[in-house]
């Protein structure tokens, strides 16, 4: 199951997605992103708690990411859980999406 909870601060918006961010939800965030996307500029998207990820929500993050650079938004991915990290290596999108990684992260598979 994932839980998405949004921040908005004027121009900035928090996005903290949780759990499972599967093909089951991948609608639902597509949702949440490209909605966030039309009406703020600046976004920052946490993804500490997502404990599953398949190939479908990384499609999205990557829509999201390409939607925002089109429109001269500002899309970031922060605090890369394990599975995220894990996923992003298997694709090698790690330098494609561009958000830093967590310190500890070791990018060699």
């Amino acid at each position: 199951m994932m839980h998405v909870d949004i921040e908005e601060l004027n121009n900035f918006c928090i996005i903290d997605i949780k759990g499972g961010a599967t093909l089951a939800y991948a609608t639902e965030l597509k949702e949440v992103l490209l909605d966030s996307i039309a009406t703020h500029p600046d976004i920052e998207v946490r993804l500490h708690d997502i404990n599953d990820i398949d190939t479908a929500a990384i499609q999205t993050l990557w829509l999201a990411k390409r939607e925002a650079r089109q429109t001269n938004k500002t899309l970031r991915y922060v605090d890369h859980s394990p599975a995220v990290i894990e996923l992003l290596q298997i694709y090698n999108l790690i330098e494609e999406f561009g958000d830093p990684l967590p310190e500890n992260t070791a990018e060699e598979s």
